[in-house]
């Protein structure tokens, strides 16, 4: 039984949202891709470069949206926390 295309997808939304900080563990996707590798309904390859990819997506799309809006929110509300320019 091979999985789906869509499971690769599923794999890359998962690493995207761990990338985001959101709690989906990495530590618990990407051994239950090894297995599904072992048992032939993954191409390991693959499902190494899709976990990966998806892991460095999400990462990017942290760094622009800390690049974009990062050091205006901490500007503006850094004083409360006892944060300022220097």
């Amino acid at each position: 039984m091979n999985l789906e295309p869509t499971s690769y997808t599923i794999l890359l939304v998962l690493m995207f949202l761990e990338a985001l900080g959101l709690p989906v563990p990495s530590e618990v996707i990407m051994p239950l891709a090894g297995y599904f590798s072992s048992q032939g309904q993954y191409n390991l390859v693959g499902a190494i470069l899709i976990g990966t990819l998806g892991a460095m997506i999400g990462s990017l799309f942290d760094y622009f949206i800390a690049s974009r809006i990062g050091e205006p929110i901490l500007l503006r509300y850094g004083k409360y926390i006892k944060l300022n320019q220097k």
